[in-house]
């Protein structure tokens, strides 16, 4: 939340990227080489790191999660910025700068059915993490370890506590510690969820 708040994103966008790219997996790397929960391109990352300072950067930086995430608010921001337009951005981080401006040229429709799907994607996680964004009071995420999956398990609760809204009304505190060492604290709000 502190890289959405500090580069002006919705958190839910930026968190429905990260799982979209990643499924929140710290050590994920594409067949094309992007690395990290954000899945950002080893040369991308270094421009990134060349605009805000990052002089000690390395490629094996993305597979911190807090780098990745900081790296990919600034990019999301910056591609935002460029493009006006939330689909256009996300378009541009799944498929390329360059091929968003050869659509934009050529009438703006996204021209790769994959990218089109990508966008569908997150456009729909960043609904359901927006509908959880009165639901969930407070996070804590208390990462141990680098590769640390707390990420993911928030992903499940996040899918557990829609399903517990159907259900009835609930006042739930979890705390769950897992196999690394870590908590994740949701505390959700009984009227929140009737």
């Amino acid at each position: 939340r502190a890289h959405a708040d500090n580069y002006g994103l919705d958190p839910a966008l930026l968190a429905a990227v990260a799982y979209t790219e990643s499924k929140f997996d710290p050590n994920a790397k594409s067949a094309a080489g992007a690395i990290g929960l954000m899945q950002l391109l080893p040369s991308t990352a270094q421009g990134i790191a060349d605009h805000t300072g990052g002089g000690n950067y390395r490629p094996s930086d993305l597979y911190d999660p807090e780098i990745s995430i900081r790296y990919g608010a600034w990019y999301l921001r910056d591609l935002l910025d460029k493009y006006h337009d939330e689909r256009l951005a996300l378009a541009a981080y799944n498929a390329g700068q360059s091929n968003v401006d050869r659509w934009v040229k050529a009438g703006g429709a996204i021209g790769f059915p994959e990218t089109r799907a990508y966008v569908a994607r997150v456009e729909e996680l960043k609904a359901l993490v927006a509908e959880f964004k009165g639901l969930v009071d407070e996070i804590f995420v208390l990462p141990r370890k680098r590769n640390d999956h707390t990420l993911r398990s928030a992903w499940k609760l996040f899918r557990f506590a829609r399903f517990l809204r159907k259900k009835g009304p609930w006042d739930l505190s979890i705390l769950l510690p897992n196999s690394f060492g870590s908590a994740l604290v949701f505390r959700l709000a009984g009227a929140r969820l009737r």
